[in-house]
């Protein structure tokens, strides 16, 4: 898409969409062609990565009752247990494993990003982890 297609599609869009998708500095993020054009397929994969980490902020803020911007073990494994049902590879899960699995990835969560065992994780290493995305992966 050439900029100048990227501009006619972005005057077609909400205020929000506009700001949050279509910036110039947002097509600029790829690399152009000889013809000064940027391959949709990147582009695409970068909005829907910004769309899903925007979603996964919000979920995860439910689950942060005091407005710190983090998360302690329990209200992890509260969001994990809830996101547990909604993920394709796990349906078929036995419900007496949930809780394992639910613990073991709670746990893979605060040794990667709890090195110094406060007993807490920001939500935003969370969002910025490869955990989280394995996790949305499955």
């Amino acid at each position: 898409i050439s900029y100048d297609d990227f501009v006619e599609v972005a005057e077609q869009m909400s205020a929000p969409v506009r700001d949050n998708y279509m910036r110039a500095s947002h097509f600029l993020k790829f690399p152009v062609d000889e013809h000064g054009r940027v391959a949709i397929t990147p582009y695409f994969q970068w909005v829907m990565r910004r769309s899903s980490l925007t979603q996964a902020r919000f979920e995860l803020a439910l689950y942060d009752t005091a407005g710190t911007g983090r998360l302690s073990e329990p209200q992890v494994e509260s969001y994990i247990l809830d996101l547990l049902p909604t993920l394709p590879a796990l349906q078929d899960l036995q419900e007496s494993f949930t809780k394992f699995y639910a613990c073991t990835a709670v746990r893979k969560f605060f040794f990667f990003l709890d090195p110094k065992r406060r007993g807490f994780i920001r939500i935003r290493d969370m969002l910025g982890s490869p955990i989280l995305n394995e996790l949305h992966e499955l």
